[in-house]
């Protein structure tokens, strides 16, 4: 099952041929039963990607109990590491309890969409959290007396600059923690686009995903890495940023050709166009990106880099099968919206057949 998974998981789709005889004959004995092929391979196929999301949880959380738990770190800022901890340990173990109910596509996804969305709010609710009171009162109770039992004399300096110290450390485990879950957001989105394409290739909706959601996904990575750039002045961060912007513009090419009804072989075959470019510029990213990541080892420690990257492909996963549940539910939403209103679709075709000039 992990085998099968790590080869599912890191693609988009697989074909009908590929569902194992137990997991077809286990679908046809749902209820309801599915019976249509690509169907039968995408739920597969995010049972797949479920498994794997349920494995890499796992050593996640712990090593993010193990960040909590150092004993250089203030015992009265633990919460800060703890409670994502624990909002990870919990989509673990949701995930693992979910995996039974792979071929009840609707009671699954509703589970999963619930305990994700306290996954990716706990960390941002916890960092609104202000410290200057926090870190007021630790010094407070960690200042001395002297010997007639009055306070002692205190270094303004010394407390000036441990009070620093502490707000960099708390804002660099804020943007280690939350940078993977915003910047996953878009990248989980373009990824349910594309799945949901070829699921459906007859909508046009999940092209346009993908043509609104790569540039956004340039900019506000460009925006991340431009502060250790110029922190650093490495060239790896330019490197990283110019392969990131040629990975996503080759999907946001491809989305354009897919935001139209097609079959689903064009559908399959402007993707795989499209992957070939896109996998060598990612993969000139991480490499980039890992270079230039491994100078901060030494100040934030090798695990912290582990976790960072793991918690990014975890989140990854999990949001491109949140985001085609949310894609798949929004195009049957609008197909029982456009009911009676053709007469509208018509009129908005006459409009801009006008506005634009053509005949």
């Amino acid at each position: 099952m992990f085998k099968r998974s790590i080869g599912r998981a890191l693609r988009l789709r697989i074909e009908p041929h590929e569902v194992s005889p137990k997991e077809r004959a286990a679908l046809l004995a749902a209820n309801p039963p599915v019976t249509t092929p690509y169907l039968q391979a995408f739920l597969a196929w995010r049972r797949s990607v479920l498994f794997l999301v349920a494995v890499a949880l796992i050593p996640l959380t712990l090593l993010r109990l193990h960040d909590a738990l150092d004993e250089e770190f203030p015992e009265q800022l633990r919460f800060i590491l703890l409670v994502p901890a624990a909002a990870e340990g919990l989509l673990c173990l949701v995930c693992w309890y979910q995996l039974k109910n792979w071929t009840h596509w609707r009671k699954q996804r509703r589970s999963l969409l619930r305990v994700w969305v306290l996954f990716m709010a706990a960390p941002f609710l916890v960092f609104l959290v202000p410290v200057d009171s926090i870190i007021q009162g630790m010094l407070e109770s960690q200042a001395g007396t002297d010997a007639w039992g009055g306070a002692a004399a205190v270094d303004g300096a010394a407390v000036a600059g441990v009070v620093v110290a502490l707000k960099t450390t708390i804002a660099v485990y804020a943007l280690l923690t939350l940078a993977p879950k915003a910047v996953s957001l878009l990248a989980g989105t373009i990824r349910a686009g594309i799945v949901t394409k070829m699921l459906f290739p007859g909508t046009s909706g999940p092209g346009w995903i993908v043509v609104l959601s790569t540039p956004l996904y340039t900019l506000f990575v460009f925006t991340l890495l431009i502060v250790p750039y110029q922190l650093t002045g490495s060239g790896w961060y330019l490197g990283a940023m110019i392969a990131l912007a040629a990975a996503q513009l080759a999907l946001g090419r491809a989305g354009y050709a897919l935001a139209k009804p097609t079959t689903h072989d064009e559908a399959v075959k402007l993707v795989s166009k499209a992957r070939a470019a896109y996998l060598l510029s990612m993969i000139a990213f991480g490499a980039c990106l890992l270079v230039a990541l491994g100078s901060l080892a030494g100040k934030l420690g090798a695990s912290t880099i582990v976790t960072t990257a793991l918690s990014f492909e975890t989140n990854v996963m999990i949001l491109t099968l949140i985001g085609s549940d949310l894609v798949i539910g929004a195009l049957a939403r609008g197909r029982g919206l456009q009911t009676g209103t053709q007469h509208l679709v018509d009129e908005s075709n006459a409009q801009l057949t006008a506005f634009v000039g053509e005949t």
